[in-house]
Formats: structure tokens, sequence, C-alpha cells
């Protein structure tokens, strides 16, 4: 709660959530978790379900009650159902943000994953994360053009500048995704950062292991003034508190 409102203060347009991990919450420990920061906050929250790493699945159930919530505004999908696009779309309602991670389940099978746009641009769906592997720019590219309304996001793999530039000029990526620790460190990622904003390409910081991959990973991220996408780690490991002085947290608004 305490990160959420210094990211709030901070001036963040919107906070993207996780489920709790490790110590698998029952369903209500999950609206419990969203509730609290919901009511302590006054920015919009979108949820963050990735049961692969955190092992728990928000339920549907769940996820509508917690859309009931004042501040409960979206939800990105990590869990590779496509089955549970539609009942997500129903419990957001329409006017809800539903991101789609696919974790590169199709590794470069464009008819695979053209075969999911119908259903992802009925339901709304504001991106799609990683279809492919890192580096399959064909692949991203061929599937860009057949998209209509789903924008494509990705680059957290990627290992270089190269790799990033080549992702937004031939895989026609619209949000790109940069890990400062893959990339080669804050000044290559920068250089990422320089590129997207050239190209009219959204950037978003990528982190996930602790606040001093975070800390990094906004570096190249919070000069962009258009660009309020931000990936934040809710519950970062206890070694990077314990370890540092100044904490990352959000402010009132949900921005850091």
């Amino acid at each position: 709660i305490g990160l959420a409102q210094h990211a709030e203060k901070a001036g963040a347009d919107a906070v993207l959530v996780v489920a709790p991990y490790y110590n698998k919450p029952t369903q209500e420990g999950l609206y419990q978790h969203f509730k609290a920061i919901n009511d302590a906050i006054g920015i919009p929250i979108i949820m963050y379900n990735i049961p692969g790493r955190s092992v728990i699945d928000i339920s549907i159930d769940t996820m509508k009650r917690c859309y009931e919530l004042k501040n409960i505004s979206g939800v990105k999908d990590a869990t590779a159902n496509l089955a549970r696009i539609s009942q997500q779309r129903e419990a957001l309602g329409p006017d809800g943000h539903l991101l789609i991670d696919a974790g590169q389940i199709w590794v470069e099978d464009v008819d695979a994953a053209a075969a999911r746009l119908p259903a992802l641009e009925a339901v709304k769906a504001t991106w799609l994360e990683e279809p492919f592997q890192a580096s399959a720019y064909e692949a991203y590219g061929r599937l860009a053009k057949r998209s209509h309304t789903v924008r494509l996001a990705g680059g957290e793999g990627a290992h270089n500048v190269h790799m990033a530039r080549h992702l937004i000029d031939l895989g026609g990526v619209g949000f790109v995704q940069i890990d400062c620790g893959r990339i080669g460190g804050i000044s290559v990622a920068k250089q990422a950062a320089d590129d997207a904003v050239a190209r009219g390409i959204t950037f978003v910081n990528h982190t996930f292991t602790s606040h001093l991959a975070l800390s990094a990973s906004l570096q190249p991220f919070a000069g962009l003034e258009k660009d309020v996408i931000c990936e934040y780690q809710v519950e970062p490991k206890p070694l990077a508190v314990e370890m540092t002085q100044n904490h990352l947290k959000r402010d009132a608004n949900g921005s850091v």
C-alpha cells in the first residue's frame, strides 16, 4: 500500500499490480489484496494475472468482483488460455483495459497467432505481448500487418539496441518493452527509448525481479513525457529494500 501511495504521489497515471506470489492466497485473499490497494489510492489499477510466475490464478469471478471497486480498470492476462478472454472482457466491462501476454507461445507460427486475432479484436484487447520468440522479426512483421486494432508488444528479450530497432522497424510493434539488464545497460536502453520516440512507438520499461532492476529500467523511461505505461513490481524482494535507503514508491496517483 505504501508503494502504491508513493507511486501516485510521483505522478503515475495508473499502476500494474501483480497477484501476490509464493504464499498462494485464496480467491478471497486476492480480492482483499487488490481492495486494500484500491482503497488506499485514487488512480486506475490494472490487475496482472500471471500464474506461471505467481503460482496463483485470479479467477474470473474474482476479477469481476474486483472490477466493482472504483479504481480497478483492467487486467493483463498471461495465462495463454484464450478461452478466458471473452470472460475477462465480460468481467471488466466494455471500458476495462485488457492486455494479453502470450509468452512466446507460437514461436514463429504466424498463422497460429493470426487465428487468435479475431477473438482479441472482438474483446478490444489493447496489446498482444510476445507472441513469438524475441528475434522472430519477420513473424512479428507479418502478424502486425494482419492485425487491425490489436497492437503487438515485445522487446524484453532484446540483447542489444539493434534487436530493439529490428523489432520496431521489421516487427512493426506498437509497444517496445526494454529490460536494461538484458539489453546491455542503461545507456543502451536509452538509445532504444530514443529510437522508439523517433519512430512514434510507445516505450515501456520492463522489470520483474527487484526494485534494483526497476531503478535501472526507469532511467531511460522517466524522461519520456508521453509514454506512461510503467511496469512496476509491487512486492520487491527484501534484499533490494534492505540494502537501499531511497525506495522507489508510487504516489497517490499511482505514478513512480
